[in-house]
């Protein structure tokens, strides 16, 4: 790779195509659950940013746990989903909202 294609003053790549190492590497990482900044450190030529629009694409979302497990959304907000009573059978349920007023068991009968 030519000097052209580096950022004359840090020399991290900037334009071009991730090689199929770097997303590998990525994802390893990603997965383990190390941090952006950590990432930047282990590929040097590319930024934080960078690593952040990757990560997006291939499927890893926000700074809040991304693929750690048992830091995502979804479970934490189980949590505190409140349990209102089913309007056919009358057991109560974890409900997603108002919208939500019918449990598993009879949805799937009705």
């Amino acid at each position: 790779m030519s000097d052209a294609e580096c950022c004359p003053t840090c020399g991290r790549l900037y334009g071009h195509a991730w090689t199929a190492e770097e997303i590998a590497t990525l994802r390893r990482l990603k997965i383990a659950g190390v941090l952006r900044a950590e990432i930047a450190k282990t590929l040097p030529r590319r930024t934080p940013d960078a690593i952040k629009r990757m990560a997006r694409k291939l499927g890893f979302r926000g700074g809040h746990g991304g693929a750690r497990p048992g830091a995502g959304g979804y479970h934490r907000k189980l949590k505190t989903m409140p349990k209102r009573p089913c309007m056919a059978c009358g057991k109560p349920f974890i409900s997603a909202g108002p919208h939500n007023r019918l449990c598993d068991e009879c949805r799937e009968a009705a």
